[in-house]
């Protein structure tokens, strides 16, 4: 995304929206609450130069080609799942998983870019490890 949309209140909260969207029905939920946007406006960041169409298209192929892949790493690290840890596994409740899943198997340098200046920085390295699909 544009340094612009980012930026831009207004389209922040329909492209989250959107994104969650996706999530609830990947992962056959009914609807999703609307958190904060920090973790997903920092991850944002890694789509220089794409709009808010652009980026749900992204997801949408990403769930398109491989969402059964995604849901199974997502189910892995829910809460009631046996090695679930809040402070590790925090970001696989949202919408934000979907990014680091794009990221992590077409622009993993972008989302280490992302990783070295945020604050849950660790969070998205172990993410990207487990959301990068099987290596060709």
């Amino acid at each position: 995304m544009t340094d612009a949309l980012v930026l831009e209140r207004h389209v922040l909260p329909d492209t989250y929206r959107q994104v969650l969207a996706r999530y609830c029905s990947l992962m056959g939920r009914e609807d999703g609450v609307i958190v904060l946007f920090g973790a997903f406006e920092v991850i944002l960041s890694a789509y220089p130069d794409m709009d808010a169409d652009a980026l749900v298209g992204r997801i949408d192929s990403l769930i398109a080609a491989q969402g059964p892949e995604v849901r199974r790493v997502i189910e892995g690290h829910l809460p009631g799942t046996p090695d679930y840890v809040l402070s590790r596994d925090w970001l696989y409740q949202g919408p934000e998983v979907l990014l680091v899943a794009d990221l992590a198997r077409t622009w993993p340098s972008r989302l280490r870019a992302v990783a070295a200046t945020a604050d849950f920085g660790m969070n998205l390295e172990a993410m990207a490890e487990e959301l990068k699909g099987k290596q060709q």
